[in-house]
């Protein structure tokens, strides 16, 4: 008796076990493929924008010149000008999971004449020759795509000039101050890198003497906007 229950407990197995084997051994899950330059598992397949990078960028600045003219009568003025601009920049990201933090050097070059006409006879120029800037970066990265601020210190080379026609008066000196911005970034390539970006930038060159004048109170606003190319490391 115990014999043929046995007997039938092994026939009842072998029977439930004979469509699973005939389907073959079950199938191993394969882990989904990553993209060739995504930021390593386990964390998210978001390109990796740590790393240093350096690149150029070209595009427009608009300024306003702004300060009070003293000749034996001080007269206030306020005049504004566009150029263009190109130069380069070099910077560092690291990143952690979606933030993204950073720090720039750049340079533009550009030549733009400020120039106003005074009611005493004078006229006073500012000629802005470069724009540097020194700014760290907090990022936002989703996916291929990075959204970013900056703030940070900023300079330029300022050549300056009064003249009523008879009298000329230069000096030149740098002109200091701060800077914030925003832009955005998308990796084609894991080594190529495009983007947009938007700067405002407040210079000082508070007092300047332009031969027995006086330059006071003078400061520029600036806006620039540029498109950018990038090469990551």
């Amino acid at each position: 008796m115990r014999l043929a229950t046995a007997t039938l407990a092994i026939c009842l197995a072998s029977g439930l076990s004979a469509p699973a084997l005939a389907d073959g051994m079950p199938r191993q899950r394969t882990a989904p493929a990553v993209g060739p330059y995504a930021y390593p598992a386990p964390e998210q397949s978001f390109f990796n924008w740590s790393g240093l990078y350096i690149g150029g960028h070209i595009g427009g600045l608009n300024a306003q010149d702004r300060g009070t003219f003293d000749s034996g009568t001080a007269v206030p003025y306020s005049t504004q000008d566009a150029a263009f601009v190109g130069g380069g920049h070099v910077g560092l990201h690291y990143q952690i999971r979606q933030l993204v933090l950073g720090v720039e050097y750049s340079y533009s070059a550009l030549s733009t004449t400020l120039g106003a006409n005074l009611s005493t006879g004078y006229t006073v120029t500012t000629k802005l020759k470069d724009v540097q800037i020194v700014s760290g970066k907090i990022g936002y990265a989703y996916q291929n795509y990075l959204f970013y601020g900056k703030g940070g210190y900023a300079m330029s080379q300022l050549d300056l000039a009064a003249t009523d026609g008879s009298t000329l008066a230069t000096g030149s000196g740098r002109g200091s101050g701060w800077m914030a911005g925003i832009g955005i970034s998308y990796a084609i390539t894991p080594r190529i890198i495009i983007g947009a970006e938007y700067d405002y930038i407040k210079l000082s060159a508070d007092s300047s003497t332009l031969g027995a004048s006086s330059l006071t109170g003078h400061n520029i606003d600036a806006q620039m906007g540029a498109l950018r190319l990038d090469l990551k490391f």
